[in-house]
């Protein structure tokens, strides 16, 4: 079987990101798999950000420059920009797994595949396994920075940028009642900074998902319950939070 080479566009949002973001760049473009572009969109960073962008010298490098509506409207920026078969989004403090993640995963064809996705790691060690299937009615189970997405998903999709957190739920939730054709990696896609908004206690996090969910189902018994699980994990959540605090602050 011939093995096609898909181009792949990884997207980055950054803003005033020049603690990291030379590492994250250095991860996509020292790939194996060298069919890539990376679409960088930068808010209109005021610190070294764009110079060591433009440091890097590197053809497969595009940024976008100028003011957003926050990370989701850069993502959708890229989205217009790229010009890969597959698109992934990753942050400007992450970095992609190993120089062989991209080879890895695309030594296969995924003709008939609307989105890829596997597993990321945070700094601390921590493995985050993504997962489809009825759990992402209850919440989003996939990593945002582990899936790759064909672009075809993109034609009728753009991330809502009144979202903060979970403009992504969204769009794997469609996906998902939509019953389009994904497949999961046994791969380590992204490593991830464990300290992102939707890993705290917030409730804006809890919040859009109840709202993503009206959306996209009318309102009944089954809204009420995958709602009122949704609040029972942030209040479980904010007391194990407020209960680490109490015992780190009497050591």
């Amino acid at each position: 079987m011939i093995i096609s080479r898909p181009l792949i566009s990884i997207i980055t949002p950054c803003y005033n990101a020049e603690a990291t973001i030379a590492g994250t760049i250095e991860s996509v473009i020292d790939q194996s798999f060298d069919h890539l572009e990376h679409i960088i969109v930068d808010g209109g960073s005021v610190d070294k950000t764009l110079e060591i962008v433009e440091g890097f010298r590197d053809p497969r490098i595009k940024c976008l420059k100028g003011p957003d509506r926050g990370g989701y409207d850069a993502m959708n920026k890229g989205v217009e920009q790229a010009d890969g078969q597959w698109l992934i989004f990753i942050g400007a403090d992450d970095c992609l797994y190993s120089r062989h993640t991209l080879g890895n995963i695309f030594s296969c064809n995924f003709f008939n595949c609307d989105y890829i996705y596997g597993d990321v790691e945070y700094d601390t060690g921590e493995v985050f396994r993504s997962t489809s299937g009825k759990k992402m009615l209850f919440k989003n189970s996939i990593h945002h920075q582990s899936v790759f997405y064909n672009r075809r998903v993109f034609e009728c999709f753009r991330y809502d940028v009144e979202k903060r957190l979970l403009a992504d739920f969204e769009l794997n939730l469609k996906l998902y009642i939509n019953g389009i054709k994904s497949v999961r990696v046994d791969e380590i896609i992204c490593k991830c900074a464990e300290g992102g908004l939707s890993r705290r206690a917030d409730f804006i996090g809890y919040d859009e998902e109840i709202r993503v969910r009206k959306k996209y189902f009318s309102r009944g018994l089954f809204l009420t319950l995958l709602n009122i699980q949704t609040l029972l994990r942030f209040f479980a959540k904010k007391t194990i939070t407020l209960i680490n605090n109490a015992v780190d602050g009497s050591l």
